[in-house]
């Protein structure tokens, strides 16, 4: 995909994040839901790849939620790290 796809992409997730946080941060620390379904398909992550980038999210927000440290900005960096 081109730079340009790929980066409106990122931005219409950054949104989405922003827009559903507490949903999203919620479906995450449950390992499923449709929202969080709904943004890995925005970066066009594969299904089969889904269970992984869920667990690395999970993985990581739980120590920012612990270091008080979770809002959408940091969310949103966990999801593109672990891509």
């Amino acid at each position: 995909s081109s730079e340009e796809s790929c980066e409106g992409k990122e931005v219409k997730t950054a949104q989405f994040i922003q827009d559903n946080y507490d949903q999203v941060i919620e479906e995450t620390s449950q390992g499923s839901g449709l929202h969080l379904t709904a943004m890995l398909n925005m970066l066009d992550v594969e299904e089969s790849q889904q269970p992984q980038v869920i667990h690395a999210v999970r993985t990581e927000m739980a120590d920012q939620i612990v270091a008080k440290q979770s809002n959408p900005e940091a969310y949103y960096n966990v999801v593109m790290a672990s891509l």
